[in-house]
C-alpha cells in the first residue's frame, strides 16, 4: 500500500525496493529490538492493517507491522518449523494460511486457529487458496482440489473424475483474473474453470 516493493529470497532474507530509486536495503531488525527470524522466504502478503505478513520454511510466520515498524512470530513452536508458502487475504479481510492444514487468524486472541475440521482440512498440505464471489474459498492441496465456505462450513471435494490434471498440485501456482476465472497448476498442468459454472 506504500508503493514500495517487498522480495523475499531463498537464503537472502527479506528485501525492499525503492522504485524511485532501484535500490535495494535487506531488512532483518524492526523497532524495539524485533527481527525477522528465518532466511528462506517464501511467501508474502499484505493485509488490510498494514501488517506484511512473511512466510518462510526455516523461521515459521513473520508479522511486519508498517506502521509501528515492530515484528511478531507464529508458528515457531517445536523443531522443525513448517512450510508457509500460501498467505491468503479474502474479501472481508480474513487472513488465511496454508500449510499442513488450513488456518485462519483469529485478531482478538493474536493466534492462528484451525479453519475447520471437515473435508480434510486440518491436514491436508495446502498449496493454493482463492475465492469466489459467493465467498466460496477454493483450496488446491496436494490431494485434490476443494471448494469450502467458512461461515456456512460447507464443502466439496473434487478429483481427477471430475477432470483435475491430476490430485496433487504445485505450492503457489494458482491464480484468479478480473474476469473470475481460476487457474491452479498441479504436477501434470493445470486446471482453468470460472466457479459459477461448476455444477455440484
Amino acid at each position: 500500500t506504500e508503493h514500495n516493493i517487498w522480495i523475499g529470497t531463498y537464503y537472502g532474507g527479506l528485501n525492499l525496493m525503492d522504485p524511485s530509486t532501484g535500490k535495494f536495503k535487506k531488512l532483518t531488525a524492526g523497532a524495539n529490538g524485533t527481527h525477522l527470524t528465518g532466511n528462506n522466504i517464501v511467501s508474502i502478503n499484505e493485509d488490510l492493517d498494514k501488517n506484511l505478513w512473511i512466510g518462510t520454511d526455516d523461521g515459521g510466520l513473520n508479522r511486519y507491522n508498517l506502521k509501528t515498524k515492530l515484528f511478531s512470530h507464529y508458528f515457531t513452536e517445536g523443531g522443525k518449523k513448517p512450510d508457509l508458502r500460501v498467505i491468503f487475504v479474502d474479501g472481508k479481510g480474513n487472513l488465511w494460511i496454508g500449510q499442513a492444514g488450513l488456518y485462519c487468524f483469529n485478531a482478538s486472541k493474536n493466534k492462528f486457529v484451525p479453519a475447520t475440521q471437515k473435508a480434510g482440512l486440518s491436514t491436508a498440505f495446502i498449496k493454493g487458496i482463492t475465492e469466489d464471489e459467493q465467498g466460496n474459498l477454493w483450496i488446491s492441496t496436494a490431494n485434490g482440489l476443494t471448494k469450502f465456505h467458512p461461515q456456512k462450513q460447507t464443502f466439496k471435494q473434487y478429483n481427477m473424475a471430475d477432470g483435475l490434471q491430476g490430485q496433487e498440485f504445485e505450492s503457489n501456482a494458482y491464480l484468479k483474473t478480473k474476469s473470475g476465472e481460476m487457474f491452479f497448476g498441479g504436477i501434470n498442468g493445470f486446471n482453468s474453470f470460472f466457479p459459477k459454472d461448476i455444477k455440484n
